[in-house]
């Protein structure tokens, strides 16, 4: 067993507005697709080339696949974020350094979980409005500014962390 101090982080004004932005997102993630799942031709784009045009298609039931992972992703990333003395990290956790890099921690599970929950609703919309012929694209930089902006997070919060060592 680890022992690592177990210490309450506290939600902050912030941390409250990151989870409001996830959870919004996946009301609209949800809610969009389903009022306008009837509207929907059966046959609806699933995979996208480099530049954003589509190049498959599948059924439009994989819109219901899409929100499932949105929900069970923003559930995950919620609760796990609760139990920071469980998290793997850079640097040696001391009773010094605890409170610090748990409240870092817990930041990057909070801010990736509102980053994907965004990325995700964008993609299903998205997803609706091609299926509906208002969007012909998914866009050139969709996916690479997506992941690009979770390694940003991730090589942010990793810095902050052996800066707090």
């Amino acid at each position: 067993m680890s022992s690592r101090p177990k210490i309450e982080i506290k939600r902050t004004r912030f941390d409250f507005f990151l989870e409001i932005v996830a959870v919004c997102a996946v009301l609209v993630g949800i809610l969009f697709p389903s009022l306008s799942y009837r509207e929907l031709p059966t046959q609806v784009p699933v995979h996208f080339d480099f530049t954003g045009v589509a190049d498959g298609y599948g059924h439009k039931s994989f819109l219901l696949l899409l929100m499932g992972i949105e929900l069970l992703l923003f559930l995950l990333l919620f609760f796990v974020a609760r139990y920071p003395h469980h998290f793997n990290y850079p640097v040696r956790i001391t009773q010094e350094n605890a409170r610090h890099q748990y409240r870092n921690a817990v930041l990057l599970v909070r801010s990736m979980n509102a980053v994907i929950c965004v990325f995700y609703s964008f993609l299903t919309t998205r997803l609706v409005q091609l299926g509906l012929g208002v969007q012909h694209n998914l866009g050139f930089y969709t996916t690479s500014v997506f992941v690009s902006g979770l390694f940003l997070l991730l090589f942010y919060f990793i810095y902050r962390s052996y800066a707090h060592r």
